[in-house]
């Protein structure tokens, strides 16, 4: 992947572009006129699991486009252990029910 920035912007591309800056062939021209235009490798961070990409940057030190490293964020889900009254309010309800079912019948 390469890209390039534009007006502030980073514009990625899987490849060579076939066109630009109204030349068709783009693609074919030699790497010095792709890296005088700006064209610059992106290069992909290794991740682990608790890390995640975050946005598209410009290394000066590297002469390349990188992402940031962010970390991710971890969910924990907390278990509500039902109280005795609401136990008893599903035994009730499903009693109910029952009572129900059996009198339409």
């Amino acid at each position: 992947m390469i890209a390039i920035e534009i007006n502030g912007e980073i514009k990625t591309f899987d490849t060579i572009p076939t066109e630009w800056k109204r030349t068709i062939g783009y693609n074919y021209s030699d790497a010095e006129t792709i890296y005088k235009d700006g064209f610059r490798q992106v290069v992909e961070p290794f991740l682990d699991v608790n890390k995640q990409k975050g946005n598209i940057y410009f290394d000066v030190v590297n002469d390349c486009f990188t992402y940031e490293i962010l970390e991710k964020e971890i969910v924990v889900a907390t278990i509500i252990e039902p109280t005795e009254i609401e136990i008893l309010r599903w035994k009730v309800e499903d009693l109910e029910s029952t009572i129900q079912t059996l009198l339409n019948k």
